[in-house]
């Protein structure tokens, strides 16, 4: 899927300038999306398949938590507590 915002040809950029700005966008959500690490309600499992869990959600996962519940909702982690 390409996202196409104004017309880069003209600019001079092409593909690179699109390219860029999606990874921009991308790098941009993962700034705002909670560090699971710095959660108070994050721990780590002795389960070796699902070593991350979140103890709000009563869950554990192979990857982040934050992104699971992004997964699952679309949106992020509303629980997010800093400890």
């Amino acid at each position: 899927m390409e996202i196409i915002i104004g017309d880069d040809e003209e600019e001079g950029q092409g593909t690179q300038g699109q390219q860029g700005r999606q990874a921009d966008a991308a790098f941009t959500k993962l700034k705002r999306s909670p560090n699971c690490f710095k959660c108070k309600y994050f721990h780590i499992t002795w389960d070796v398949d699902k070593p991350h869990g979140c103890e709000f959600f009563s869950f554990k996962t192979a990857g982040l938590p934050a992104l699971e519940v992004k997964t699952a909702t679309g949106s992020f982690c509303p629980m997010f507590r800093e400890k």
